[in-house]
C-alpha cells in the first residue's frame, strides 16, 4: 500500500507514523523564550511561611545530589554567627588543652623554671590566641563602639614593616524581629570569651603567664569591662558582670591594670565605656587589689621600670595625680590607704628614688592641707615615739619592727625634700622621745649613727629655712635628762633591737631623794657627751646661740631681782615659748638645773674654744654685761664696810678677795678661753670696744689673779683690726658652705649649695657666679636623687636672680662648649634646669635671654652636613622639648626663631625616617604640635603661612606612612588639633 493510501485510509483522519510537513518558520531559542527566563524556576513566588522554608531550601540544596557535599551544605544551612560561635568555642577548647597538658608537663619536667611549651609550638598558640581575639572578640566590641583600636596592634606580624592592620567586619545587630533583641549574638559571643577566659586562667601554668604578659588578658579584661557597660544589655547582666570585674581584675599585678587601662582611656571608645574605666583608673591608687597602688602609680608615671632617672615635672604629675582625691570616696577611706602605703614605702630606705617622690607628694599635700597631713601621715610616726595605752594586755607597746620602720620613715623624711615648717609640725611633739631614744642607745652601746644622722640632717634642715634649729637644740639642753611621763620606757627586746613598753613598775616604785641626785648625776655626763657630739656636726652659730642662751640663763638666776626689772629673762625671749623649751624643764633656781647649765657650758668652752675665739663680738658683750652687774654689786657691798669700819692695808686686800669671789669663777674661766683663743684678726671696731670695757672694770680691781687675762687684752688692743670684716665674713660662710657640700649627709649639702646661692645674690667679692654654677652642675651627676634634684632648683633659682650670666654659663655646659661636663646625664639634667626656668618666666622671657636660649637649643637640635659632631638624641629630645615649651608659653618672645625651628621638625620628619629615629619623629611632631597651640593663643603671632601647607603634607604622609604606630597616633593627634583649630575658627566666623 502506497504511502498515500497509508495516510488517508480512512477519511478525516491522519496517519501518526506519518512524517509532519512544516509549515512555519522556524524561530531561536531566544525568540521563543524572552532571555534571563528560568522555566526551572516559577515566575510566581508565594508570601506564606511554607513558601518562604521550600525558597530558602531550594537556596541550600541547588545544584545535583552527586555535587552537594556535607562542608557545602553546612556552610549553607549553618548561619554564619553560629559558625563563629562554634569556631571560637572549640579555639577555646583547644586552648584550655594546651593549659592542661603544659601544667601537665611543667610537673613532670626536670626543670621547673623553663617553659613547657617549645619555641616553634608558641608561635601556633600566638596563633590560636590572635584568632580567638580577631574572630571572636574584635567584631563584637566593634559593632559596640568599644576596646583597643585594632591600629594599635600587631597581631602576629611583629616584624614587618609598613604593617597595615587587619580590616574587622563588624557582627551587625539582629534583625528587629529577633526573639533575643538585636545584640542577643554580641552578648552570648562575649559571655562565651569570658567564661572560656575565666577556665583558662584558672588554670596556673605556662598559658596562663603567656596571656598575662603578653595578648590575652587585655581582651579578657575588655570583654568584661564590655558585658558590665554596655547599655544594651539587661541590668541583671551588667550587675553580674561588674561583680565579676574584682575577680579578673585581682588576676594581674598593678602595674599590667595601669597599662592595659591607659591604653583603654587613649582608644575612641565610647563616652560611657571610657567613663568607667577612667574611674576604676582613678580608685588604682588607694584600692589595688594587692595593695600596691601607689609604688605602681609612681613606677608608671616615672617610667621606673625602663630608667632609674626621675624629672620634677614627673613628680609634679604624681603628686598632681595623688591631690585629685576621687569624688565618690570619702577623704577618710582614700587618705587612710595613701598614708599607710606612703609609710610603708618611706621605711623601704633601699629606693631612694621612690621615697623622693612620696615625700615630694607629702610636701605638695602638706601645702594644701595641713590637717590631713597630720591625721593621716604624721600621727603613725609620732604613735611610734609618743605611744598610748596598749589595746590589749601586752606589755609591749611599739614592737621592734615597728620601731625600726619608724626610724627609717625618720631617716627617709630628714634626708628628702619635707620643707621645714612640715618638719617641725612633725617632730615637734616628739623631739624629747626621739632625744631619749638616741641617748638610749648611746647608753647600751648600740649603733646609733643612722639615728644620729637623722637627727643633724633635721636641725640642718631647720636652720636652713625656718630658723627652728636653735629651738630644738634648746629643749635637749633645758631637757637633758629626760625621761617619759607617760608611763613607757625604751627597753631591748627578744632580738636585742630597741622596742617601747609599759612602766607600770616605775610608777609604782618610789625613790628616795638620794637615789634621784644619784640617777640624775650618773646621766648628765653621758648625756652632755652626747648633746656635745650633735653640736660637733651642727654649724657653729648654733653651738655659739646655745652658749650664750645658758650663759644669760645663768646670769638670770644668779640677779633675779634686777632681771625682772629689765625683763631681760631668756624665758620671756620672744622667740621662744615654753612649749619650745620643753614641759620638763624645772625651775631656773633648782639646784640641779643650775649644775646642768655649767656642765654644757664647761664641755662648750673645752670642746669650741677655738670658734669661740675666732667669733668673740657676743660672747665677750654677754660677758661684759655679767661682770658690770656683779662689779657694781661688789662695789657697793665694798663701800658698806668701809662706812663702818677703819681703813688698813689688809682690810683693803680682803674686800678685795671678796670682790674677787663675788665675780662668778665661770665668767673668770670663760673670758679666758674666749681671749686666749682671739687674734687682732678676729676683731672688729665694736669687739675692740667691748674688751676695752671689760679691761676696764677687770683693772679697777687690781686683782692678782685678773692679770693674765688684763696682759691678754692689751696684747689684742696692740693688735691691727680686720679692716674687711664683711669679705672675711663672706669667706668665712664660703668655706662652711663647700664643707657642707663635701658633707655625706643630704641636707647638709643641700643647706651648703643654699649658702653659695645666698653669697651670690649678696654680690660677695669671694665668689663667682661661673664657680656657683659649675659647683651645681658637679652635684647634678650625684646618685641620690634629693641631691640632683635640689641641684636642679638651685640652678632654677640662680636664673630667676641672676638671669644673664647664669644662662649664659647654663648653656654652655648644655650645649657641649664647656668640654668639663660633657656626661649626657648632667646635660639633660640642665635641659630640666631650663625647662623649668622658661615655664616659670613665661612671657617675661624675652629679649637677648630669649634669643641666646633659642639659638642654644636650636644649635643641640640640628645635624649639619659638614659637623662631624654627633649629638645624642636624648639631648636632641630635650632640646626640642624646651623649644616646644618656649612657643607654647611664649611665642611672641620666640617669634624669630620660629622658621628655624619648624625648618628643623619638618627636616627630622622628612630625612629621618630610621626605625631607630623614631624617637626623634615624635618629639617633632610635639613641637609643632606646640607651635601649633602657641600661636593659636594669642592673635598677635599667626602661624607662619607659607609654612602652612607644607607642614598639613609632611605630617599627613607621616601619619599614613610611618612605620612606627606610634608616631602615627601622635601625627594623627596633631592632624586632629589642627582640624579642631579650623572648626572653631569657621564657627567664630559664621
Amino acid at each position: 500500500m502506497s504511502d498515500e493510501k497509508l495516510n488517508s485510509a480512512v477519511p478525516g483522519t491522519r496517519n501518526p507514523f506519518f512524517p509532519r510537513e512544516k509549515t512555519t518558520v522556524r524561530r531561536s531559542k531566544n525568540e521563543v523564550y524572552p532571555k534571563g527566563t528560568d522555566l526551572s524556576k516559577p515566575q510566581f513566588l508565594g508570601n506564606s511561611p511554607l513558601d518562604k522554608l521550600f525558597q530558602s531550601l531550594e537556596r541550600c540544596l541547588e545544584g545535583e545530589i552527586d555535587t552537594i557535599t556535607i562542608d557545602s551544605l553546612a556552610l549553607k544551612l549553618l548561619d554564619l554567627n553560629q559558625v563563629r560561635y562554634e569556631v571560637i568555642k572549640i579555639l577555646f577548647h583547644k586552648l584550655r588543652e594546651i593549659s592542661e597538658l603544659s601544667l601537665k608537663a611543667s610537673k613532670e619536667h626536670k626543670y621547673k623554671n623553663l617553659i613547657s611549651i617549645s619555641l616553634h609550638d608558641i608561635k601556633i598558640f600566638a596563633k590560636v590566641v590572635n584568632l580567638i581575639i580577631v574572630l571572636g572578640i574584635y567584631p563584637a566590641t566593634l559593632s559596640l563602639g568599644i576596646g583597643i583600636a585594632i591600629e594599635k596592634r600587631r597581631m602576629g606580624v611583629q616584624g614587618k614593616l609598613n604593617y597595615k592592620p587587619k580590616n574587622i567586619e563588624p557582627i551587625k545587630p539582629s534583625p528587629s524581629g529577633s526573639a533575643g533583641g538585636p545584640w542577643e549574638f554580641h552578648l552570648g559571643l562575649l559571655e562565651l570569651v569570658h567564661q572560656e577566659f575565666l577556665a583558662v586562667f584558672s588554670i596556673d601554668s605556662d598559658v596562663r603567664s603567656l596571656l598575662l604578659k603578653g595578648t590575652g588578658y587585655s581582651d579578657y579584661l575588655v570583654t568584661t569591662l564590655a558585658l558590665a557597660t554596655v547599655p544594651e544589655f539587661d541590668a541583671e547582666v551588667r550587675l553580674r558582670y561588674t561583680k565579676a570585674l574584682d575577680e579578673v581584675t585581682a588576676i594581674p599585678s598593678t602595674y599590667e591594670l595601669y597599662l592595659n587601662y591607659s591604653v583603654l582611656l587613649s582608644s575612641h571608645s565610647l563616652p560611657y565605656f571610657r567613663s568607667v574605666v577612667l574611674e576604676r583608673l582613678q580608685r588604682l591608687p588607694y584600692a589595688a587589689i594587692k595593695g600596691d597602688g601607689l609604688l605602681t602609680l609612681l613606677e608608671f608615671i616615672m617610667g621606673l621600670r625602663e630608667n632609674v632617672e626621675i624629672s620634677i615635672e614627673k613628680m609634679d604629675q604624681v603628686a598632681d595625680l595623688l591631690l585629685m582625691k576621687p569624688k565618690n570616696v570619702s577623704m577618710i577611706d582614700y587618705f587612710t590607704s595613701i598614708g599607710s602605703q606612703s609609710y610603708a614605702l618611706l621605711a623601704n630606705i633601699n629606693r631612694p628614688v621612690i621615697t623622693s617622690a612620696v615625700t615630694h607628694f607629702m610636701q605638695r599635700l602638706w601645702l594644701k592641707n595641713t590637717r590631713v597631713m597630720q591625721d593621716f601621715f604624721f600621727q603613725k610616726i609620732q604613735f611610734c615615739f609618743c605611744p598610748t595605752e596598749a589595746k590589749d594586755s601586752s606589755t609591749v607597746l611599739v614592737s621592734e619592727a615597728s620601731l625600726n620602720n619608724c626610724v627609717n620613715v625618720l631617716l627617709s623624711i630628714s634626708r628628702l625634700g619635707l620643707s621645714s615648717e612640715a618638719l617641725y609640725a612633725l617632730l615637734s611633739p616628739i623631739w624629747l622621745d626621739m632625744w631619749a631614744y638616741y641617748v638610749f642607745l648611746s647608753l647600751h652601746d648600740k649603733p646609733k649613727g643612722v639615728f644620729e644622722d637623722i637627727l643633724v640632717s633635721v636641725l640642718e634642715k631647720l636652720k636652713g629655712d625656718c630658723d627652728k634649729t636653735f629651738v630644738f637644740v634648746s629643749r635637749i639642753a633645758r631637757n637633758l635628762v629626760y625621761e617619759h611621763e607617760k608611763g613607757y620606757k625604751f627597753r631591748l627586746g627578744p632580738n636585742l633591737l630597741v622596742e617601747i613598753a609599759q612602766d607600770k613598775d616605775s610608777l609604782l616604785k618610789k625613790e628616795s631623794p638620794e637615789q634621784k641626785v644619784l640617777a640624775f648625776v650618773s646621766a648628765l655626763e653621758t648625756n652632755v657627751n652626747c648633746l656635745i657630739t650633735l653640736l660637733k656636726r651642727l654649724e657653729f652659730t648654733v653651738t655659739q646661740e646655745l652658749f650664750l642662751s645658758l650663759i644669760k640663763s645663768w646670769a638670770d638666776s644668779q640677779t633675779t631681782d634686777s632681771t625682772k626689772k629689765d625683763g631681760n629673762n631668756l624665758f620671756h625671749d620672744n622667740r621662744l615659748t615654753s612649749t619650745d623649751i620643753g614641759l620638763n624643764r624645772l625651775d631656773s633656781d633648782n639646784p640641779f638645773i643650775k649644775l646642768l647649765d655649767l656642765k654644757i657650758l664647761e664641755k662648750i668652752a673645752s670642746v669650741f674654744k677655738d670658734e669661740l675665739g675666732k667669733t668673740p663680738y657676743d660672747s665677750l658683750k654677754l660677758l661684759h654685761s655679767i661682770l658690770q652687774l656683779n662689779w657694781k654689786d661688789s662695789a657697793a657691798s665694798v663701800k658698806a664696810e668701809e662706812d663702818t669700819e677703819a681703813d688698813s692695808d689688809d682690810e683693803e686686800d680682803d674686800n678685795m678677795e671678796g670682790a674677787q669671789g663675788s665675780l662668778p669663777e665661770v665668767v673668770i674661766e670663760l673670758l679666758s678661753v674666749i681671749l686666749l683663743q682671739a687674734g687682732p684678726s678676729h676683731l672688729d671696731a665694736k669687739t675692740t670696744e667691748v674688751i676695752q670695757s671689760i679691761r676696764s672694770i677687770i683693772a679697777k680691781g687690781n686683782l692678782a689673779k685678773l692679770a693674765e687675762l688684763v696682759s691678754q687684752m692689751d696684747f689684742l688692743l696692740d693688735g691691727d683690726a680686720t679692716k674687711d670684716t664683711k669679705v672675711d665674713s663672706q669667706r668665712q660662710r664660703l668655706n662652711r658652705a663647700l664643707a657642707e657640700i663635701d658633707d655625706p649627709l643630704v641636707p647638709v649639702k643641700a643647706h651648703g649649695l643654699f649658702v653659695l646661692r645666698e653669697l651670690i645674690e649678696e654680690n660677695a667679692k669671694v665668689i663667682s657666679i661661673d664657680f656657683v654654677v659649675k659647683t651645681h652642675i658637679i652635684q647634678l651627676s650625684d646618685l641620690d636623687p634629693f641631691v640632683y634634684l635640689n641641684a636642679i632648683k638651685g640652678l632654677e633659682s640662680l636664673l630667676v636672680k641672676n638671669n644673664a650670666a647664669v644662662l649664659k654659663a647654663i648653656l654652655k655646659a648644655y650645649t657641649g662648649r664647656d668640654l668639663n661636663f660633657s656626661k649626657i646625664d648632667e646635660r639633660l639634667k640642665l635641659g630640666e634646669a631650663l625647662l623649668r626656668y622658661a615655664q616659670g618666666q613665661g612671657s617675661a622671657l624675652t629679649g637677648s635671654s630669649a634669643q641666646l636660649l633659642a639659638q642654644s637649643l636650636l644649635h643641640v637640635v640640628r645635624i649639619l652636613p659638614d659637623s662631624e659632631e654627633r649629638i645624642d638624641d636624648r639631648l636632641r629630645m630635650s632640646a626640642m622639648s624646651l623649644l616646644g615649651m618656649c612657643f607654647k608659653t611664649n611665642v611672641l618672645g620666640f617669634v624669630a626663631e620660629m622658621a628655624d625651628a619648624l625648618d628643623c621638625a619638618l627636616g627630622i620628619l622628612q630625612l629621618e625616617s630610621d626605625d631607630s629615629k623614631s624617637i626623634m619623629r615624635r618629639s617633632a611632631l610635639v613641637l609643632i604640635h606646640d607651635m601649633v597651640e602657641g600661636t593659636s593663643m594669642t592673635e598677635k603671632v599667626p602661624f607662619p603661612r607659607h609654612y602652612q601647607r607644607n607642614v598639613l603634607l609632611v605630617v599627613s604622609a607621616v601619619q599614613k606612612n610611618d612605620p612606627d604606630i606610634l608616631t602615627r597616633e601622635q601625627a594623627q593627634s596633631v592632624l586632629s588639633y589642627i582640624q579642631e583649630l579650623v572648626e572653631i575658627a569657621i564657627q567664630d566666623d559664621n
